[in-house]
């Protein structure tokens, strides 16, 4: 299943039982989310559920109203038809699906965002010093072979 469609199933679900919000609050964190939009909805729900608000359609849409990123995508309406795709036995397994793809993509994402400019260059240094080790070697081969045919010669 597709990351946004991943993220529409769990969201839609929590808007159509926002109890349910207890199966997935350990697992997920707004950033999980690839979009603006379905990122400040979790964030909102999120918000609605450390504070022991209900979450519902009416209450959610309360909350995001003015998101620019929620309103482009069409505000309630959008909202409302996220909830269309509701999957409450699967929530927990989409989440854990949301989780992996994320953690994956941050290693190694992380992995270079952190990365200094002496780190890169070491890193690109070794990458040439593997690359002329062999053609060293390549070159060390043929040359034993040139010298051994040379040593048969009469």
């Amino acid at each position: 299943m597709r990351g946004s469609n991943t993220e529409i199933h769990i969201l839609g679900t929590l808007i159509s039982e926002g109890t349910q919000m207890v199966d997935v609050v350990d697992v997920l964190t707004p950033d999980m989310f690839e979009s603006v939009a379905t990122s400040s909805v979790y964030a909102a729900m999120q918000k609605m559920f450390d504070e022991n608000k209900g979450i519902d359609l009416v209450t959610l849409s309360e909350r995001v109203a003015g998101n620019k990123a929620v309103e482009a995508k069409g505000g309630t309406a959008w909202l409302a038809s996220m909830a269309a795709n509701y999957t409450p036995g699967l929530l927990r397994e989409y989440a854990l699906l949301l989780k992996e793809r994320y953690v994956q993509t941050v290693s190694y994402t992380h992995l270079r965002a952190h990365e200094t400019v002496l780190d890169l260059v070491c890193r690109l240094l070794l990458e040439k010093q593997k690359t002329n080790n062999e053609k060293n070697k390549q070159w060390l081969t043929n040359s034993l072979h040139l010298t051994s045919n040379l040593t048969t010669c009469p």
